[in-house]
């Protein structure tokens, strides 16, 4: 890439277009992810500590609910600002039989998923019965 540098900027040529992807928008997600990401531990972490300490609220109040929704939304959240390249590469980790950080994010979201799910699917099986 050709570029028109001078010592205040750096910018690209005039007849070169600049994606999302190299402008840094793949850096903006990454670093909105991360943000929702640890807000979301820092939640369950609270909430587990809460349990053991004997002070959280009860299975099936409108407070424990609220939680796991919360919990819910921030792991789909994190999946769809993340989760078309992750699981590309957690896909080309796979074929290429080797091991990486992708493939270790990738089954935390695929377990966060599934244990707030079936939250969820014990909910609706409460309500509907």
């Amino acid at each position: 890439m050709s570029s028109n540098c001078t010592e205040e900027s750096c910018l690209p040529a005039s007849n070169e277009a600049v994606s999302f992807e190299s402008a840094g928008f793949t850096w903006f997600r990454l670093a909105i992810a991360l943000v929702v990401a640890g807000q979301s531990m820092v939640l369950g972490l609270g909430y587990n500590n809460a349990m053991l300490a004997g002070e959280g609220p009860t299975h099936g109040s409108a407070a424990y609910w609220a939680i796991h929704a919360g919990l819910l939304v921030s792991a789909l959240l994190v999946m769809v600002l993340l989760g078309g390249p992750l699981m590309r590469s957690t896909v080309a980790m796979l074929r290429q039989k080797r091991i990486a950080i992708e493939g270790s994010v990738q089954s935390e979201f695929n377990g966060s998923l599934v244990g707030i799910s079936d939250l969820f699917a014990q909910w609706c099986h409460q309500r509907l019965l």
